[in-house]
């Protein structure tokens, strides 16, 4: 079944069409790989546009799975050298969003084959229709591991890290004051990142750019998970970071 979709949804004229998709044309690339920027904002280069464009629209169901990806096809859709889109689709493969066999193309793979923890994942479901099925998937997943991590933060931590924690929560208080949910979760990710590394954990470290961008994405759609009145935008600060570091 996965086949014959692949090949029906890349038939001639019934090609899976890329939203935004609205180009960045090769006379601008020369110039894009010097800035270093599109005009698409958070995209960084034509590289990153690939990446962002085609991972976001299987992440959310645009490009179904078993779709079969055409480096040709994509180079059309965004105007964009063939050598970006493979190194954009090498990436993407490695997420495990595609799979490159010989003989078979490149097809989209399942969701039980992403990198569900990579950043770029986390950030693609958190601005798609799952976003709150994932908040509460790493809320479940946070609750494990935070508390170790703080555990082993409280008795590894040095003095200057200890500040930076409290400084991170002063932080978080004043922006909850102001209904600031940018600022709260910016400072709240801040936070989480600070324990999360100070703990001293490698592998624990690692966490702490699934959860800031988690918390990130939070902040930027914060009237998406919570409710439209001024005392709902926000949850309440963690208590024991902002005033003199006092525990619970």
């Amino acid at each position: 079944m996965a086949d014959r979709a692949a090949a029906t949804a890349n038939e001639p004229g019934d090609e899976p069409t890329l939203q935004g998709s609205g180009g960045v044309g090769r006379r601008t690339e020369r110039m894009l790989r010097l800035s270093g920027r599109t005009r698409q904002g958070r995209r960084r280069g034509l590289y990153d546009h690939v990446v962002d464009v085609v991972g976001e629209q299987i992440v959310n169901g645009v490009i179904p799975v078993g779709t079969t990806l055409y480096v040709e096809q994509i180079c059309s859709q965004l105007d964009i050298s063939r050598s970006v889109v493979r190194e954009g689709v090498r990436t993407l493969s490695s997420m495990g969003l595609v799979e490159s066999r010989p003989q078979r193309g490149t097809r989209v793979q399942p969701r039980t084959e992403w990198d569900l923890l990579h950043p770029r994942v986390v950030q693609w479901r958190g601005e798609g229709p799952e976003h709150l099925q994932q908040m509460y998937e790493l809320l479940e997943l946070r609750l494990g591991v935070e508390q170790s991590a703080a555990h082993f933060a409280a008795l590894r931590m040095d003095t200057g890290e200890r500040a930076a924690v409290r400084a991170a929560g002063r932080e978080m208080e004043q922006a909850y004051a102001a209904q600031d949910p940018h600022r709260f979760f910016s400072a709240d990710a801040q936070l989480h990142r600070l324990v999360l590394e100070g703990a001293g954990n490698p592998m624990i470290a690692r966490f702490a750019d699934t959860v800031a961008s988690s918390l990130q994405i939070r902040g930027t759609h914060a009237s998406r998970s919570y409710g439209r009145q001024p005392g709902q935008l926000l949850g309440q600060p963690a208590r024991g970071t902002g005033r003199g570091g006092r525990g619970r």
